[in-house]
């Protein structure tokens, strides 16, 4: 025990040695959190833009543009017909309405005139524009019933129904679907913070093997075992800090909320952490240099981060790509918090837990095993 405390002391002296450390392991890891939080969240819903064609100039035709703008997310500006095609093509205008002439006097004869809605865009923009346009045609084509054709009646009801709109109070409710989403991709982030601190810290052996200071350690009375697990407590203290470091700072400096309880959120991350140590540790075991170290590092985080959801949600992804995902420790992390975001409690992430836990022991298992068999006592470069 005395040997894996004064190795766990030694690395951690010679780890934050350099004050860029601090950077890489606290504040880079916060830094691109914030960053992507104000990225995905910065961008705004804008009014549509809708072009219109009013062929027939009237009251009731004007009346219809402005209740369809008060409706919904809408800007409605008047254009020519003949540029209707090139503001769809260069999407300055996602759609374009044609009132007919004649509207009115189709609308008090009980039969209204057809509104053509032209876009690129499909039911996504159409859907709505087509539900309002309908809705306010009915009520004026109900006021043309109610007068028999009399067009002196007609307008008196109009005059009425016009200057007396229904009154509706609006309500406005917090959709925190799409800021949960928001954060969970920017702690798909953080986890992938978290495997590049971890790494880092189990590379350490490298640096030791390089300067052959590694083959003394084992010459000694030290064990690999013990050896391993000095890096191991090392690593395990320096991701312990990360994680507590950033969760106190996104809660009480930046006021961000993450949907988690902290507690929760710090357990994830601490079991994601050990899985990140176990990674960092077959990338050193598996080594022959310097050089194939950290490209083995990249090769394994970046691809297992992109499918396991780290950067984008995996139900984008192609459903085979999706399966595939259930095979990265990322993922369970991820699945994991969002359960929790969801309203789940303990219970239910119970076998994330699990998987996470399976997933240190089997990483874990092979490095040590690989160490135990390494006899290559050539220089390490």
């Amino acid at each position: 025990m005395r040997n894996i405390l004064f190795l766990v002391k030694n690395t951690l002296r010679v780890t934050f040695r350099k004050k860029g450390n601090y950077i890489v392991y606290l504040l880079l890891p916060l830094l691109g959190i914030v960053f992507s939080l104000g990225i995905y969240s910065g961008a705004k819903s804008q009014p549509v833009q809708i072009g219109v064609i009013d062929q027939d100039q009237t009251a009731l035709s004007s009346y219809l543009v402005q209740k369809t703008a008060k409706a919904g997310n809408y800007t409605l500006n008047p254009v020519r017909e003949a540029e209707i095609k090139n503001r769809l093509f260069d999407q300055t205008l996602a759609a374009a309405v044609i009132i007919p002439a004649g509207y009115e006097k189709s609308i008090i004869a009980g039969s209204p005139a057809a509104i053509e809605i032209i876009s690129l865009k499909g039911k996504d923009i159409t859907a709505w524009l087509e539900q309002s346009f309908n809705l306010q045609t009915q009520n004026l084509k109900d006021l043309a019933a109610a007068s028999n054709g009399d067009h002196k009646a007609f307008w008196e009801l109009f005059q009425k129904y016009s200057g007396n709109p229904l009154q509706v109070s609006a309500i406005e409710l917090q959709d925190e679907s799409v800021s949960k989403g928001i954060t969970l991709t920017s702690l798909g982030f953080l986890l992938m913070f978290v495997m590049l601190g971890a790494g880092l810290t189990s590379h350490a052996i490298l640096n030791e093997k390089r300067s052959r200071t590694y083959h003394r350690i084992c010459a000694s009375p030290v064990s690999t075992k013990e050896y391993l697990s000095a890096n191991s407590l090392s690593s395990l203290i320096i991701v312990t800090a990360q994680t507590l470091f950033i969760i106190l700072a996104l809660q009480t400096l930046f006021r961000i909320e993450t949907y988690v309880p902290a507690p929760l959120l710090f357990l994830i991350l601490l079991l994601f952490g050990l899985v990140s140590i176990g990674i960092g540790l077959i990338t050193t075991a598996f080594s022959s240099s310097s050089y194939m170290a950290g490209t083995l590092s990249t090769l394994i985080m970046t691809p297992t981060c992109m499918l396991g959801g780290c950067f984008w949600p995996v139900s984008l992804m192609p459903e085979t790509m999706q399966k595939i995902a259930h095979f990265m420790p990322q993922w369970w992390a991820l699945d994991a918090i969002q359960k929790i975001q969801d309203g789940g409690n303990m219970t239910e992430i119970l076998m994330n837990i699990a998987i996470l836990i399976a997933f240190t022991a089997a990483f874990f298992l092979i490095a040590v095993y690989r160490f135990a068999r390494e006899s290559n006592v050539q220089k390490f470069v």
